[in-house]
């Protein structure tokens, strides 16, 4: 059993890393280059006042993002994954915002009309 306690605590201390890895930087570059980016990984990434119109983004995943003050007007956020991201200000009009997860996203001042 003293072997194991190491072993295990190696393990926790891994999956704890891999949980706190950043955003992949060539999804952001995908969603510049051509407004679309399905099931990319955006966890973390800061997208302080970035412009995604009509963005495609059907499942990202962008947990603890930061999209203070982001247009996302009529993008395609459909199961995407929202979890604790800053949306202060964000305007999200017309959104798709179905299925996905807003799970202690900060919406103060959000526009959320027709979403």
């Amino acid at each position: 059993m003293k072997r194991l306690l190491p072993v295990l605590m190696g393990f926790v201390v891994l999956l704890g890393m891999q949980q706190a890895q950043a955003f992949d930087p060539e999804h952001l570059k995908r969603l510049k280059e051509t407004n679309s980016c399905p099931n990319c990984d955006f966890q973390g990434a800061d997208l302080q006042n970035a412009k995604l119109q009509r963005a495609n983004l059907y499942g990202a995943h962008l947990r603890n993002a930061n999209l203070q003050g982001a247009d996302l007007q009529r993008a395609n956020l459909y199961r995407a994954n929202i979890q604790n991201a800053n949306l202060w200000r964000a305007n999200l009009q017309g959104a798709n915002l179905q299925e996905a997860n807003l799970y202690g996203a900060y919406l103060r001042n959000a526009n959320l009309q027709r979403a």
